[in-house]
């Protein structure tokens, strides 16, 4: 059996907790919840939680982001994820109010996120 360096399946503990940096290895925030679509067993999206330092410009106390799973890329040596978005879209980005979270799978919030972050890969499921 061959070794791999890149793990193909990870714990959901693994993951959430996990730092999300930039391409420089800045820390931008960590990931607090995974939203997996129930019948395919997907992850849609990760919600994270920006670093306070990185929004001191918008000061707020509403720092949840979602990101379209497929943006980030896991680095295995470092146990971080990759988040490559410029600084503007993600300082720009819609943020999700911790007490009213969108409805789950929404298919036309969905939508928007992809839109947002212009990906073309979403897939509304039924």
């Amino acid at each position: 059996m061959r070794s791999s360096t890149k793990p193909r399946a990870l714990s959901a503990h693994t993951l959430i907790g996990g730092d999300v940096v930039n391409q420089d290895n800045e820390v931008l925030g960590e990931i607090i919840e995974l939203m997996i679509h129930t019948a395919s067993g997907r992850i849609e999206y990760a919600v994270f939680s920006l670093e306070q330092s990185f929004s001191a410009a918008r000061a707020t106390s509403n720092n949840l982001f979602a990101i379209p799973w497929q943006l980030l890329t896991f680095q295995p040596e470092t146990q971080n994820f990759v988040l490559n978005v410029d600084r503007k879209v993600l300082k720009n980005a819609p943020r999700l109010d911790r007490n009213h979270w969108p409805a789950h799978l929404d298919p036309y919030w969905t939508i928007e996120l992809s839109r947002y972050y212009s990906q073309s890969w979403i897939r509304v499921y039924p």
